[in-house]
C-alpha cells in the first residue's frame, strides 16, 4: 500500500474487465430478494468470504461471562468471592426493601417470570381481587411517597 491510499478490508477487485452482461428475458422475474442473474454471486463464491472471526465471541457469550465473573463480596471481606450476577440481584432486593419504586416493580416482576411456578400450592387464578387489589395499593404508595417528601 503506497502513502494516500485508504486501507480496505475488501478483497482488491479488477474492474478492468465487466463482467458480460446477459440480456433479461422477460420470463426472469426481478425484483426483491431475486436480483438479475448478471449480478448474482457465482456458484462456488461466498458474499462473506472472510466471515466470522474465529474466536470472536458473541454479546450473549460476553454477557453470561461477565455475569459468571466471581468478584469480592463486600459484606464478607476479601476472602470470599461472588458470581457478578447474585451480587446484583441481591442489590436488587436491598433497594426494593427500602422501597424504592422502581425496584419494586422489577423485583415483582422478575418473581412473577423466574419464581418456581408450584401450581399445587396456588394458581394464579386463586388470587383473589382483593388480595390484587391490595398489591395495586402498596406499589402505589410507594410511587405516591416520593411526591410526598417534596411538597412542604
Amino acid at each position: 500500500m503506497t502513502r494516500g491510499q485508504r486501507p480496505s478490508s475488501k478483497p482488491h477487485v479488477d474492474r478492468a474487465e465487466p463482467r458480460p452482461l446477459r440480456d433479461v428475458s422477460h420470463d426472469e422475474k426481478i425484483g426483491f430478494g431475486r436480483p438479475p442473474i448478471s449480478t448474482r454471486f457465482q456458484p462456488g463464491q461466498s458474499g462473506n468470504p472472510r466471515g466470522r472471526p474465529k474466536g470472536s465471541k458473541s454479546l450473549d457469550q460476553v454477557l453470561r461471562q461477565a455475569l459468571e465473573r466471581r468478584v469480592p463480596d463486600p459484606r464478607r471481606g476479601g476472602r470470599h468471592t461472588i458470581r457478578m450476577i447474585e451480587l446484583i440481584v441481591e442489590g436488587l432486593v436491598l433497594s426494593a426493601a427500602k422501597r424504592d419504586p422502581r425496584m419494586v416493580r422489577l423485583l415483582l416482576a422478575l418473581i412473577e417470570r423466574y419464581a418456581p411456578n408450584d401450581a399445587s400450592a396456588q394458581d394464579a387464578e386463586e388470587i383473589r381481587a382483593a388480595d390484587k387489589q391490595i398489591i395495586e395499593e402498596f406499589v402505589g404508595s410507594l410511587t405516591a411517597a416520593p411526591a410526598k417528601k417534596g411538597k412542604p
